[in-house]
């Protein structure tokens, strides 16, 4: 989770896994909302606004598969400064 602590991602976890697990949303968003909100990220993303790097944990690491797809980092990436760029064009 971005910003938090170890303890506060896992306390989370736990609180919302039976939520995922059921496959149920805690809150109801319509599909407009939705679209709107991965919208304004794409648009940022993609625009090269990495604003977005600022609220990275300065210590988030990155983590990526392929799939035997597409070319994934080998190791995790470590540091907002390094995966920041990672998350732009």
């Amino acid at each position: 989770m971005i910003g938090e602590a170890s303890s506060t991602a896992t306390a989370f976890s736990a609180a919302t896994g039976p939520h995922v697990a059921a496959r149920r949303p805690r809150v109801q968003v319509s599909r407009a909302e939705q679209v709107a909100v991965v919208e304004r990220l794409l648009a940022t993303v993609g625009g090269g606004h990495l604003g977005l790097v600022d609220v990275l944990a300065r210590d988030v690491i990155a983590v990526s598969d392929g799939g035997s797809i597409v070319a994934a980092a080998g190791r995790p990436i470590e540091g907002a400064d390094r995966v920041g760029p990672l998350l732009g064009p």
